[in-house]
């Protein structure tokens, strides 16, 4: 069965009440030696993977061998049991024991000689059915007795609300005192077809509160009568096992909460599925991984953090969480895959895809999917959602700088994507609205400057006319006017011309560099889409063919302006005579002081001033209009800013009440030391004193409640009141754009976070990790060197166990919390030998990994009892 379990423990469908024609109550009409393949394909046409045999008060040795070959073959398990009626109760009580291998091995039956100490004084005739019950009276008694044969065993109440079943014979007293006995509570490990819930005479919640021990795991079995019962009834028992051992069941029964479930669990989330390495240290070898919980371990320098670096660089994780080792890690993975090395990833979806990601050394990650390379996919947000990696020490060094925003960010950012996209768009709008404000006032100062201009033309032409210029110069003036016209037209045709030619080029090559594409799927479809390209080109190619006709008319243009300068110029002496002659009679006059070469110029420059002029107030007249869209974009920001504080809130309060090691308190713009120092840093070198900068951030909550109420303000900054407004205007975006940082108060264990030593807030770290919904992979490597083991019990590994379910973890570690309490699926046993490393994987529920976890593992006293349990179990 090594396949089914090759990514560690996995989900197995279980039947815990099978009989067999051994049975007096089964009925089997075929031939003999059909029996066993008509069994077994019984078995896997029903998706059963393990099964008990338990006929009535019988054990036949032959036929469960013959059956147990037969079922191996089909990656089936089965295991040695009985039905045993015990002479308890109104009618018996009928308890499925359930026999370890150590009592048939080497071709022993110790089973029978149970059984006819059990019912000393009476034939198998006379026991060896559904009636019978044994001489041995309470079940406290049958439990000694199987106690006294030293191999071990547990017990499932079978059909327990039915007639001759644990709930239905005994009262409520004495199930009570039933479930105080050690042996009951070591032994007895399950309740098999529990249906009713909280009516009738007998029902779970009433077990539940009669049962003075831990409650035992609800199983189901099919009790067959005919091959055709095999795996009927509507509900159905999995387990999570990672060996197929009698061991392996046992224990998924002693951790039922986390290892027995009437479903199936497939995973939902995205996760790595294999590693694989070509050349250097790891050459040649593989490891599959679990979807749920990885544990690399081995003694110092055997290679697991190798492994845990490789998985990273695979990736290519680089930067932010690598720590300031970087350098070493980047010497380490050279040292690991050597020259051409290479590592490949088999990536699985959250949809169940599956993808192959390789890395040689040396070069960017590639990635494909059945054989096919995906172009500028990166596996680590595309495939893996948000796979988070801390190497050694790593997280020491972010919890040291833990706490505030950093760390709501590390657990909330993608959380948070709506909200704060939400957020950048208001921010946006509101910036182009200060943006087309800030353009008004200038605009305001321009119309001043163009205004003043224009009196001081208007007064020097004005004192030209009244000497009677304007009607000496008119032919100039027309003239002039005509030149400067037509010179306008033929430039702005001629930057048109370009403007288009330049597009349409750029157009049309822009279709012929987008690459083609065949379907076999969409023929026709690509075919409409190959034809609709070429006409695009065709009319592209029209339009650039008609743009040089324009082309042609600019050039026109061009030579018709040059003969209306020519036109200009042929009169320039003309001109200058009549000019000079107005100067002489001017002078005749006494009037020597005016330039009547500017007149025809002036002219021109009037009315350019009052065409620019009319455009101006046109655009100032909206002012009122911007100023009104800029307070109502500061309060949509303002609003979306609330929303992704509600939403923070909300989500911390989730994390709050799923574990009670941190606890997180908010204020919404509660950072008023950040308020401060922006006012310092906008401000730096007006004169406005650390005070007065105080009594702002004391009277308001942010920059928009002063850009609101500008004059009061001001007002608090005394005689730099106008430095201020001034400073604040010249700011606007930037400071009505700014967001007075939200606070966030971070308490562990009860005392903030700041107050715990570096290691504690490791701690702290870990826990955020675990508590966040939004990483499918968490990648650590050596987690303890941060931690301390009561952390890492009483936070970690908690969380851990709850969560697996949902996430992959992937951890190298000297810890044996880790694979043991932890229950890891998969457990990679590192070793090197002589410069060469090899790498074995297995489930904690292998008796090799156990031996290897005992022998190698580290673990601290404060978990040592916990685990003492489970180690005896595996040592025995």
């Amino acid at each position: 069965m090594e396949e089914i379990f090759s990514n560690g423990s996995t989900w197995l469908k279980v039947d815990f009440h099978l009989h067999t024609k051994s049975d007096k109550e089964f009925k089997y009409s075929g031939q003999e030696n059909d029996f066993t393949k008509s069994y077994v394909d019984q078995l896997i046409s029903n998706d059963i993977n393990i099964g008990v045999i338990t006929n009535h008060n019988k054990f036949d040795l032959d036929e469960f061998k013959a059956l147990r070959k037969r079922a191996r073959k089909s990656n089936i398990l089965l295991l040695a049991g009985v039905e045993l009626s015990i002479n308890d109760g109104a009618n018996g009580v009928h308890t499925l024991i359930v026999f370890s291998d150590a009592w048939i091995e080497n071709s022993n039956d110790h089973i029978n000689p149970f059984l006819s100490s059990v019912f000393s004084g009476k034939s198998p005739q006379q026991y060896e059915n559904e009636n019978g019950r044994t001489s041995e009276v309470g079940i406290k008694s049958i439990l000694s007795k199987l106690k006294e044969f030293d191999k071990d065993f547990f017990v499932v109440f079978a059909h327990v609300e039915q007639r001759s079943g644990l709930w239905k014979e005994l009262d409520g007293g004495r199930i009570s005192e039933l479930s105080e006995e050690p042996l009951v509570q070591e032994y007895c490990l399950g309740f098999q077809k529990v249906r009713t819930h909280d009516n009738g005479e007998k029902n779970r919640v009433k077990i539940q509160n009669w049962w003075n021990a831990e409650y035992p795991a609800e199983v189901e079995g099919s009790d067959p009568k005919s091959l055709e019962d095999i795996g009927k009834g509507t509900k159905h028992t999995f387990v999570k096992i990672g060996a197929p051992t009698f061991e392996a069941l046992k224990y998924a029964l002693m951790d039922h909460k986390a290892r027995v479930s009437e479903r199936k669990f497939i995973p939902q989330h995205s996760y790595i599925s294999k590693i694989s390495f070509d050349g250097g240290l790891f050459g040649g070898q593989s490891i599959s991984l679990s979807p749920n919980m990885n544990t690399m371990i081995g003694i110092r320098g055997s290679g697991k953090s190798a492994i845990i670096e490789t998985i990273r660089y695979a990736l290519g994780i680089e930067g932010e969480g690598v720590g300031e080792d970087k350098k070493y890690k980047e010497n380490l993975i050279s040292h690991i895959l050597g020259s051409g090395g290479k590592i490949t990833l088999e990536l699985v979806d959250s949809q169940g895809k599956k993808y192959q990601v390789t890395r040689i050394h040396r070069e960017t990650p590639k990635c494909y999917m059945d054989g096919e390379l995906l172009d500028r996919i990166d596996p680590k947000s595309v495939i893996l959602k948000r796979p988070m990696y801390f190497g050694q020490k790593d997280l020491a060094k972010a919890g040291e700088n833990l706490g505030g925003n950093s760390l709501i960010e590390k657990m909330l950012g993608n959380e948070l994507v709506s909200e704060r996209n939400e957020i950048v768009q208001q921010e946006q709008a509101l910036g182009e609205a200060i943006k087309t404000l800030l353009s008004i006032s200038q605009k305001e100062d321009e119309l001043e400057a163009k205004k003043e201009r224009l009196e001081t033309v208007k007064f020097q032409i004005n004192k030209l006319d009244s000497h009677g210029v304007d009607t000496k110069l008119a032919n100039e003036q027309e003239l002039l006017a005509d030149k400067t016209s037509a010179e306008q037209l033929a430039s702005n045709a001629r930057t048109i011309h370009k403007s288009a030619l330049d597009a349409a080029s750029s157009a049309k090559n822009g279709i012929l560099e987008a690459p083609k594409h065949r379907s076999d799927t969409n023929k026709e479809a690509f075919a409409d889409i190959a034809s609709c390209r070429q006409n695009i080109i065709d009319l592209l190619d029209k339009q650039i063919e008609l743009l040089g006709e324009v082309d042609s008319e600019t050039n026109r243009l061009q030579e018709f302006s040059t003969s209306v300068a020519k036109a200009f110029d042929d009169k320039k002496e003309e001109f200058a005579e009549v000019q000079r002659q107005i100067t002489a009679e001017l002078a005749k006059q006494g009037q020597t002081g005016l330039d009547i070469s500017k007149y025809a110029e002036l002219k021109v420059t009037k009315a350019r001033l009052e065409g620019e002029i009319a455009t101006l107030e046109q655009h100032i007249g909206s002012a009122s209009e911007v100023k009104s869209k800029v307070s109502s974009d500061l309060d949509v920001l303002e609003t979306a800013r609330l929303k992704e504080f509600k939403s923070t809130e909300k989500l911390l309060n989730q994390l709050n009440e799923s574990q009670d090691a941190i606890k997180i308190a908010s204020e919404f713009r509660g950072d008023r030391d950040a308020f401060l120092e922006k006012l310092k840093e906008v401000f730096k070198g007006s004169g406005i004193t650390q005070a007065n900068f105080s009594k702002l951030v004391e009277t308001y909550a942010d920059f928009t409640a002063i850009y609101r109420d500008i004059e009061n303000a001001s007002k608090l900054l005394g005689a730099k009141s106008a430095t201020f407004r001034d400073g604040f205007n010249n700011s606007l975006t930037e400071l009505l754009t700014y967001q007075v940082p939200n606070t966030f108060e971070v308490n562990f264990h009860g005392r903030p976070l700041e107050d715990h030593s570096l290691g504690q807030r490791a701690s702290a770290m870990m826990i955020f990790l675990l508590s966040q919904k939004d990483g499918d992979v968490i990648i650590v490597d050596q987690p303890e060197d941060d931690l301390d083991n009561q952390t890492i019990y009483e936070d970690v590994i908690k969380i851990i166990r709850e969560i697996k379910s949902d996430k992959q973890f992937i951890f190298a570690t000297h810890n044996a919390n880790f694979p043991v309490l932890g229950d890891a699926e998969v457990v990679v046993a590192c070793e090197e030998t002589g410069g060469k490393f090899t790498l074995s994987t297995n489930s904690v529920d292998d008796k090799n990994c156990q031996s290897r976890i005992i022998k190698v593992m580290e673990g601290g006293r404060e978990a040592f009892s916990k685990r003492r349990q489970i180690y005896q179990q595996w040592e025995g």
